[in-house]
């Protein structure tokens, strides 16, 4: 229970300070994802742009910013991919940390079997993300707040090629998060951070709230 009114606390400061930023700015961030970038597959060119491009908008606001690279196999594909986590750091006034997280890559339109733009699954995730690193580079947050785009998020059939050996996960919980068959960018975050788990006081996923083509007929959900 005290978890749980914990993190809610911190969505209520997370949505304040959202608040302040204007919503024009982040309708551009989408449009510039969705569209100018457009479909961004797991381990994709257009993926790593996008990764450039979060990057490139911490960097600007001041961030401490760290590029994680990593390979996998795709099942799916059946090849080699690589891809990557951008992680934006926002040093706060406590050793308690947050985590606000985001998917860089896009799904696959389950009626036409495409990758879809990809405007709410997930731009929207990463505008936010870019709008509160605007927002924390102006003021120092209570908590250190990571914020983080996670790679290939949305390959369901993969194997990891290089996983971080267990330091401080239990043997049962390591070995549940090595096998997941998909995040595979916060899956390999995880097992690299493990000695920070203890503390993360919350962990708050902006994810889409739907997926397919648009009402359009566009792709551009």
């Amino acid at each position: 229970m005290k978890r749980e009114i914990v993190s809610l606390l911190v969505l209520l400061l997370v949505l304040y300070q959202l608040n302040a930023v204007e919503a024009v700015n982040l309708t551009g961030q989408v449009r510039y994802l969705s569209k100018d970038i457009g479909p961004r597959p797991a381990g994709s060119p257009a993926e790593a742009e996008a990764a450039g491009y979060l990057a490139a908008q911490f960097r600007k606001y001041g961030l401490k910013t760290e590029v994680q690279e990593f390979k996998y196999y795709s099942l799916r594909s059946g090849d080699v991919k690589t891809s990557r986590n951008v992680i934006g750091t926002v040093e706060g006034l406590s050793e308690r940390e947050v985590v606000i997280c985001a998917d860089l890559d896009t799904p696959r339109d389950t009626l036409t079997s495409t990758f879809v733009e990809g405007a709410n699954d997930d731009a929207t995730g990463l505008a936010v993300l870019i709008g509160l690193a605007e927002r924390y580079s102006k003021r120092k947050p209570l908590y250190t707040v990571r914020l983080i785009a996670f790679g290939a998020g949305e390959d369901p059939f993969t194997f990891p090629l290089f996983t971080p050996e267990r330091t401080s996960l239990e043997p049962d919980s390591y070995h549940q998060i090595v096998y997941i068959p998909y995040l595979v960018g916060s899956r390999y975050h995880v097992l690299s951070h493990q000695d920070t788990l203890n503390s993360t006081a919350a962990v708050i996923s902006v994810e889409a709230t739907r997926s397919g083509a648009s009402d359009t007929g566009t792709g551009l959900f």
